[in-house]
């Protein structure tokens, strides 16, 4: 019945405008910190007094890249804010699981934790898929004012909505970085010249449609089967950001990249309604305070490393950059795929935006 009650609570706070998680934003994070300490709570599971509460956190990456490292750094700041008694327990590779069960056992409450684009969460919940349309965003400050649920009432709105279908809810939102295209055979240079090129594709029906309004043949392959696919020529290509493509080696088996820059990615931070409705509402603010600053490490990590990754991967590979590509064309055909494909969700994303997108 405790639970029931703080449940409530916070669902009853929403009617109202701003959750308490946006009105943190305007408060120190030591104010969390402190209230969390002084005050026994609501919380569940096995919080409240009766020992430390430990959240299990599936990641699909390994640590290295900025997929892996922001659960790191979340786990280092939620465990010093709460003294202990809220641990974040992290499994790399997705050892629980692959991405579409992760959000299958986030709904169901098998795990806790889980971190990847909304664009695979639209699995569960197709609208939130539409953070990760492509050519959506201007910069990286946009998109953490337009998809985050912290920064934007859109973003708050879908994910409360999400909760309300899935039992999902995202706490944050991180960034993976801006997707590029790279291929072993040969540069392109405008979407005419991948016509009948094979390039994998993130296995969600927003990211099939991208890569084929890049002009390339879209293949669905998990992540785990991307190097054998690539090392093998079953598919010409892949996109990823650089972080991932110099992390996970990819990069061996390919030869040049384009700076399309055709998604800047969204890595929002998932965790099952179930373990967040256990929490006292201390620790959900808490949480939220946590990934704000986790956020910012994880910008800065993300702007400081891009010249030194960029240097290493022209070491290896030709880069071909914007200046040599027909970005209208690509950003042209890429809009056009998505408008019609997704017809019913382009209001959503001109809202995203906030402007046309055309």
């Amino acid at each position: 019945m405790v639970y029931r009650v703080c449940w409530c609570m916070e669902r009853e706070n929403k009617q109202y405008g701003s959750s308490r998680r946006r009105v943190l934003k305007h408060t120190g994070s030591a104010v969390a910190a402190a209230s969390l300490i002084a005050t026994a709570g609501c919380a569940g599971g096995n919080g409240g007094g009766s020992g430390p509460t430990n959240l299990r956190f599936n990641i699909p990456t390994n640590d290295k890249s900025i997929q892996g490292k922001i659960p790191g750094w979340l786990k280092e700041n939620v465990e010093e804010r709460s003294g202990g008694d809220l641990t974040l327990e992290l499994f790399y590779n997705g050892e629980l699981g692959g991405q579409v069960e992760s959000f299958e056992n986030l709904s169901s409450g098998a795990i806790d934790m889980f971190i990847t684009g909304y664009s695979i969460a639209g699995s569960q919940y197709g609208p939130a898929a539409m953070f990760d349309a492509p050519y959506l965003y201007d910069d990286y400050d946009h998109l953490l004012q337009s998809a985050d649920p912290n920064h934007s009432e859109i973003a708050e709105r879908v994910v409360s909505n999400m909760v309300e279908e899935t039992n999902i809810r995202v706490i944050g939102t991180g960034i993976m970085g801006t997707r590029r295209l790279t291929l072993a055979d040969e540069a392109v240079y405008h979407p005419d010249d991948l016509e009948g090129k094979q390039v994998r594709a993130v296995p969600d029906e927003l990211m099939f449609e991208t890569v084929n309004g890049l002009g390339a043949k879209a293949v669905n392959i998990d992540w785990s089967e991307l190097p054998s696919a690539l090392s093998t020529g079953s598919v010409s290509g892949q996109e990823n950001p650089y972080n991932i493509i110099w992390n996970s080696g990819i990069w061996e088996s390919q030869n040049y990249l384009m700076e399309t820059d055709h998604l800047d990615q969204t890595l929002p931070v998932y965790i099952s309604e179930h373990a967040w409705s256990e929490l006292s509402s201390d620790q959900q603010d808490m949480m939220t305070e946590a990934m704000l600053e986790t956020q910012e490490t994880a910008l800065e990590e993300l702007r400081s490393s891009l010249g030194d990754l960029k240097e290493q991967m022209g070491a290896e590979l030709e880069i071909v950059g914007q200046d040599q590509l027909d970005m209208d064309a690509f950003r042209t055909s890429v809009r056009s795929r998505i408008r019609e494909k997704f017809p019913d969700s382009v209001d959503l994303i001109e809202e995203i935006r906030g402007s046309e997108y055309v």
